[in-house]
């Protein structure tokens, strides 16, 4: 949502896009994850053009395995400390642009 504030969308974006860009693999997983259902049984293959991420087969869906330093899935590795990292990273951002923004309040 606080990529359409007047005033602080292009921080924001870029900000989203940083912690995007340190974590690629993630958002690939979020976005499976939301659509578990169509993924683990390949209906999204009938709907290539909608689905977000083709390559995705059911198989690879319903194989993940982790550790305590980081988790597999779909053929990326996520590094728990550097996750952790990123998000302190992009919170402290967020948290910065907040804090400086003063908006503007039309009179009534």
């Amino acid at each position: 949502m606080a990529e359409n504030v007047p005033g602080i969308a292009p921080q924001v974006i870029l900000l989203i896009k940083r912690f995007d860009d340190s974590l690629p693999a993630l958002r690939k997983m979020r976005n499976v994850l939301e659509h578990a259902d169509e993924y683990g049984v390949d209906a999204h293959h009938f709907n290539r053009r909608k689905a977000s991420h083709p390559d995705v087969h059911r198989q690879q869906v319903q194989v993940m395995s982790w550790d305590e330093d980081s988790m597999t899935w779909l053929g990326a590795t996520v590094n728990y400390d550097y996750a952790l990292e990123a998000v302190a990273e992009c919170y402290e951002g967020l948290k910065n642009i907040l804090e400086s923004w003063h908006p503007t309040i039309p009179p009534p």
